[in-house]
């Protein structure tokens, strides 16, 4: 389900908490780390946090040569970042089920 996000005019909130634009997506949109940072609403350590670890992959061309903008940085394409932040969500649903909570005066001892 889709809401539109608070102060970001044009911009829509998907359930998974990726950021859209108003119109239509081209889910093989190049994108650099800032980009891709704000679009899943995670700072830009993030992530290099999932590319390092392998669930966000550098986009590549039909030849399969990683694309780089002119500085060597890597782009992303936009359904990777929506595929990297769903595993990233569904991984925090299947934790919080397992955190047991305590009462404070438990806890001191």
């Amino acid at each position: 389900m889709l809401t539109e996000a608070p102060g970001t005019p044009g911009a829509f909130a998907a359930s998974g908490g990726v950021l859209l634009p108003d119109g239509p997506l081209d889910m093989d949109a190049l994108l650099s780390a800032t980009d891709a940072a704000r679009y899943a609403r995670v700072s830009v350590n993030v992530i290099v946090n999932w590319r390092n670890r392998g669930w966000l992959p550098v986009a590549t061309d039909e030849r399969g040569n990683e694309i780089r903008d002119g500085r060597g940085r890597p782009r992303y394409r936009l359904l990777a970042v929506a595929r990297a932040e769903a595993r990233t969500h569904e991984r925090a649903q299947k934790m919080a089920s397992t955190i047991t909570r305590r009462a404070a005066d438990a806890l001191a001892a």
